[in-house]
């Protein structure tokens, strides 16, 4: 978004740079997109805002996991966190969470490493055995 700014701050058109953000995607892809920012959730005191895609969310919209690529990147932009995590489950029976953050003093391969994973220092990810379930208290991974 910082980018964006940038770019219509020097004269960028404003349609245009919407366009290269959202306007490729089928209206399939927004919807999937609109689960996931329907279910962010912030958690303040660690600076974090996480956000669920399930197996069956990709099937109520007759969707492909590819469709939620850039989810993650964009939700990097948000402004006052410190990192982001997209967790979206797998039909293997697995959840894979992304991390990325655009901070220089958060490193979420360290995060990613401590479920098992890895990656960058500002962009890593791991996978768990289970499946995401919604509880009163918000949504948690269960083993199959």
């Amino acid at each position: 978004m910082k980018a964006a700014a940038d770019l219509l701050a020097r004269g960028a058109n404003a349609s245009r740079a919407l366009r290269q953000v959202i306007g490729n995607r089928t209206l399939t892809e927004l919807k999937l997109w609109g689960r996931a920012f329907e279910r962010l959730h912030d958690y303040p005191d660690l600076g974090l805002v996480v956000t669920v895609i399930t197996q069956k969310d990709l099937a109520e919209f007759d969707a492909s996991e590819d469709m939620l690529e850039g989810v993650a990147n964009f939700l990097n932009d948000l402004e006052g966190y410190r990192a982001i995590m997209v967790l979206k489950e797998k039909p293997e029976g697995t959840v894979k969470g992304s991390l990325r953050t655009t901070r220089d003093d958060v490193d979420v391969a360290a995060v990613a490493k401590l479920f098992g994973g890895g990656g960058h220092k500002k962009a890593a990810g791991f996978s768990l055995p289970g499946k995401l379930v919604e509880t009163e208290q918000g949504w948690k991974i269960e083993n199959s």
